[in-house]
């Protein structure tokens, strides 16, 4: 297994951050890389909003933003966090959110509170079986 990175996201790498691609049970739950990235582009919520690209190797399987306000201690948000469809059940995402929130505290000593929105999925249980 090669090493979890994260880069920025830019004019080198934005075409392998669209190209990442969610389960269709999923495109609903988080912001598309498009508009994540148009986010970064007119910041509509705080001061800074900063895309990034996660790769395993030479290979971009997801992607993240970090919406905060700089010299805050307590608004940081990690959004529109997916890991491409090929890529999940691997646990690179549970690696990811590690590494991501590590990254944090490392470019921001000053936060203290890191905010994460999670969407609520209810899945289907099997049918009560009589015995």
């Amino acid at each position: 297994m090669n090493p979890i990175t994260i880069e920025p996201n830019d004019r080198t790498n934005w075409e392998e951050a669209i190209a990442i691609s969610l389960l269709e049970t999923q495109v609903n739950l988080v912001p598309t890389v498009i508009e994540s990235l148009a986010y970064a582009y007119v910041k509509p919520w705080d001061a800074a909003f900063d895309p990034y690209l996660l790769r395993e190797g030479d290979k971009a399987f997801g992607f993240f933003y970090i919406s905060y306000t700089p010299a805050s201690t307590d608004n940081y948000w990690i959004g529109g966090f997916q890991i491409d469809k090929v890529y999940q059940g691997k646990g690179l995402g549970s690696q990811s959110l590690y590494m991501i929130l590590e990254s944090i505290q490392e470019k921001h000593p000053q936060c203290q509170i890191i905010s994460l929105t999670l969407e609520k999925v209810m899945h289907m249980q099997e049918p009560y079986m009589r015995r």
